[in-house]
């Protein structure tokens, strides 16, 4: 759980510095692409070749001018542990199926999981076990924009590479932020993909063009099949 929270930390602090407008109930089915540049991305190549479930992402219902701490003292709440062991046993049935890895070094399922609704899920948004892993495991939603991007800057091309990207309703945030010295106008590409040729994004492309249904149908679906059956 302490891994979680620091990631949310870094993650909040960030989008304060991006973002100038504050939505409570924004939310992204966020994904992580193998990469070898990022400490996540090589532990997700070490698990699939073409994506990992990182989460739904979200930010707490209550929070107002740049406070996005839980007042939740969720540890002394005994029916919590009751709703994350329900998602636990829900999620077991799924993670393979749905590329939801752990980040855990000696463990696939589910405590990493069950941490990460209790954060996203239950303490920001007070959803129900169910309901997150509705979230998490239904994608039929495919005109979905873009609406999280983590790119890391490649000095020698002179462009992104995306390492992390979400799908949900806007804004989209990208980190670093778009204010920073490289600024918007490069080109964006994606990790390289088994079977998809490469491909060069702008940014403007990025927020029309690359929907949830082309990730799901050109990304996904080559690594579960059924997603597209």
């Amino acid at each position: 759980m302490v891994s979680v929270i620091i990631k949310t930390i870094i993650f909040l602090l960030l989008f304060s510095n991006t973002q100038s407008s504050f939505r409570p109930n924004w939310g992204s089915l966020l994904f992580i692409l193998p990469n070898q540049i990022t400490e996540i991305g090589r532990k997700c190549a070490n698990k699939s070749l073409h994506y990992c479930l990182n989460c739904y992402r979200t930010f707490i219902q209550e929070a107002r001018d740049g406070d996005y701490e839980a007042p939740v003292d969720y540890e002394e709440d005994m029916s919590v542990g009751v709703l994350v062991g329900e998602f636990q046993w829900k999620i077991s049935q799924w993670w393979r199926r749905i590329n939801f890895f752990s980040e855990l070094p000696e463990e696939d399922c589910c405590e990493d999981q069950g941490n990460k609704y209790l954060l996203y899920g239950y303490i920001n948004q007070n959803i129900s076990p169910d309901d997150y892993l509705h979230i998490l495991t239904n994608y039929n939603s495919e005109s979905m924009r873009i609406n999280h991007m983590w790119v890391q800057y490649n000095e020698t091309a002179c462009l992104y590479v995306i390492t992390e990207i979400g799908f949900g309703a806007p804004p989209l945030m990208q980190f670093p932020g778009s204010t920073s010295r490289h600024g918007i106008h490069l080109p964006y590409v994606l990790p390289p993909q088994p079977g998809l040729r490469p491909l060069t994004f702008t940014f403007q492309q990025l927020k029309t063009q690359l929907t949830f249904g082309w990730f799901k149908w050109n990304i996904m679906c080559r690594d579960q099949p059924w997603i597209c059956q």
